[in-house]
C-alpha cells in the first residue's frame, strides 16, 4: 500500500508541476469534505428509521446527495459557471 501512495503522490505531484496547474486546496479538498457532513449525519439518522432495505437505501442517497449539493452550492464550491461547462461539453 505504501508503493502504490507514495507512486500516486509523486506521479501527482509531477503532473501538477508539468501542467502548472494550481492546487486549490479549499475548493478541491476542504469544502467536498465539509459537504459531506450534514449528509453523513442525515445518513446515521435515517438509518434508524424502520425502512425496508431498498427504500433506506434510495432515501439515504437522495438525502446525501441534496445534502452535498446545497452545502456545494452555499459555500460556493460550485457555481452556475460549472453546470455551464458540463452542459457546453455534450453539445460538442
Amino acid at each position: 500500500i505504501f508503493s502504490n501512495v507514495l507512486t500516486s503522490t509523486l506521479n501527482l505531484h509531477r503532473l501538477i508541476r508539468v501542467s502548472e496547474v494550481r492546487f486549490d486546496t479549499s475548493n478541491w479538498v476542504c469544502k467536498p469534505l465539509l459537504a459531506t457532513v450534514p449528509g453523513i449525519a442525515a445518513g446515521f439518522f435515517l438509518q434508524t428509521m424502520a425502512l425496508p432495505a431498498l427504500l433506506r437505501i434510495l432515501l439515504q442517497a437522495g438525502v446525501f446527495g441534496g445534502c452535498y449539493a446545497v452545502v456545494l452550492w452555499c459555500t460556493k464550491g460550485v457555481s452556475k459557471a460549472d453546470f455551464r461547462f458540463i452542459r457546453l461539453k455534450k453539445s460538442m
